[in-house]
């Protein structure tokens, strides 16, 4: 059973009215992914790669309507690490948005962005850098990094 690790009760992200959790755990099946990324941790760091937007991440693959989002970590796991490796998930960020703007892209009232890792030891095989706390702690992900440390 996933664990509330933090409600963010009125996410600057989303639309008016929203809410955000982020959640230990696997998502319930019949909550739609929207993304999946990837946690890559090395020595306290974790891998990132930059956004279109400038920013850098850690590496994410959206997930479309009736894909497998199991199937869609595991592509993007292979992708980033160079070859097929065993990942499971660590948690998720629930977004709930009751009344979405005209260009809200993701599944509603729930979408789920699920954070996976490797189980064993895995080297990225993409171009990226490796960031702290300082660079990170803003996303939303984080504290599914400070509850897995």
């Amino acid at each position: 059973m996933p664990l509330l690790l933090r409600a963010v009760p009125a996410p600057t992200w989303l639309p008016p009215g929203s809410s955000a959790d982020v959640m230990l755990g696997e998502p319930p099946a019949d909550e739609p992914t929207g993304l999946v990324r990837l946690l890559v941790v090395r020595d306290g760091r974790v891998f990132c790669v930059p956004r279109d937007d400038g920013r850098t991440d850690i590496p994410t693959r959206e997930v479309r309507t009736g894909c497998d989002p199991r199937e869609e970590a595991n592509a993007l796991a292979r992708s980033v690490l160079g070859r097929a490796v065993d990942i499971r998930p660590v948690g998720y960020v629930r977004n709930l948005v009751v009344a979405p703007e005209p260009d809200y892209p993701w599944p509603v009232p729930v979408a789920c962005f699920v954070v996976w890792t490797p189980t064993g030891p895995a080297e990225p095989h993409v171009p990226g850098s490796w960031c702290g706390e300082a660079e990170l702690r803003e996303r939303h992900w984080w504290p599914l990094v400070a509850a897995t440390a």
